[in-house]
């Protein structure tokens, strides 16, 4: 029994040799009318600390997304437009003792799943309208023939018209609708989208072992800053994953945090007197691609950063400067991002 063992174990994996392949490429397949449902969780997890004598705070936040595609045209060219849209939205925070947890669901008839506390947050609360508003947005995302993002339209116009009915709002409330609205713009929406793509190769096939990095720059002007990332990637496998073949991609990447002014035409904003400077960046992470539709199946990766924040001339009234503020902060964040790709049909 154990020598037979043995030679069906040795059967199967001359087998899944010769089934697969040395050498893959990550083809672009587009079907009019397929839809792609992805699961997006990011993780935040870390401290902070204000100025030299204030305790040090630790807080964690997670966000959960549910990003839907729809392709909607294919031209003859090899280029393909897709709908996109966030049916499913959901956030737990916990900060200085404070928990709250949210999960919105498009499909439901009230949009809410789950709000906690109930005692402090309720449905007409601002921030939970900003979020199920939030699962309302629909935009296009354009294609190349390669599956590289080139064009995000509508994104912006649809958020605005998610948020317009804020007039209730507080005013942190609103001031978190305008950051919104600052920071999500078509352009800051394209860059997002290449760097979740940029872990495909470009052209051409590739080989387990051979390696391919992509840099992006991504403007944050609300903060006045631009964020440069590096991401090495390396093929170290190829192999069938969830019924899938895929390659296995080991990812290695790197964050610079750089000063970026806002255009003249912006208006002024708190973070117009922050520094802020990234001590140090590590991220590491694993992918499963399907290299027959290019698609990611499974990703994870963490990224560690210690982030100093300097806060110089802020201002009170009159144009007087605040008195006994920290002037200075220190972050320790750990970031997980999780992406699974949801099989057709499940719910």
């Amino acid at each position: 029994m154990v020598i037979a063992g043995v030679l069906v174990g040795i059967s199967t994996m001359i087998g899944q040799a010769a089934t697969l392949p040395d050498r893959i490429e990550f083809k672009s397949t587009p079907k009019l009318g397929k839809v792609t449902r992805l699961n997006l969780i990011s993780k935040n997890v870390g401290s902070m600390k204000m100025g030299e004598v204030m305790p040090e705070q630790k807080f964690s936040q997670t966000m959960e997304q549910e990003l839907k595609s729809v392709c909607v045209k294919v031209n003859k060219d090899g280029t393909a437009v897709y709908e996109m849209t966030m049916p499913v939205i959901g956030m737990k925070m916990d900060a200085g003792g404070f928990k709250s947890e949210f999960h919105f669901d498009s499909s439901k008839p009230d949009n809410v799943v789950k709000i906690m506390p109930q005692t402090q947050i309720g449905k007409s609360d601002g921030f939970t309208k900003i979020l199920s508003a939030m699962t309302k947005i629909k935009y296009t995302m354009t294609v190349d023939s390669d599956g590289k993002p080139i064009k995000v339209e509508r994104y912006a116009e649809s958020l605005k018209k998610a948020l317009q009915d804020q007039d209730n709002a507080s005013a942190p409330e609103k001031a978190f609708v305008d950051m919104l609205k600052a920071m999500s713009n078509d352009d800051t929406m394209l860059d997002q989208t290449k760097s979740r793509y940029s872990i495909f190769p470009s052209t051409g096939t590739v080989r387990v072992g051979e390696t391919w990095h992509d840099e992006t720059e991504m403007k944050m002007p609300m903060f006045n800053m631009l964020i440069q990332t590096r991401s090495d990637y390396k093929l170290v496998g190829i192999e069938e994953f969830r019924g899938r073949p895929c390659g296995k991609v080991e990812i290695k990447q790197t964050m610079k945090i750089l000063p970026h002014k806002a255009n003249s035409g912006q208006a002024k904003s708190i973070f117009d007197s922050f520094e802020f400077n990234v001590a140090g960046s590590d991220g590491q992470g694993i992918a499963y691609l399907d290299y027959q539709n290019r698609e990611v199946v499974q990703l994870h990766q963490t990224q560690r950063m210690n982030m100093d924040i300097t806060m110089k001339n802020i201002p009170g009234d009159n144009g007087t400067k605040l008195k006994n503020v920290p002037t200075h902060m220190q972050q320790k964040i750990t970031n997980s991002i999780s992406i699974d790709l949801i099989e057709p049909n499940s719910p």
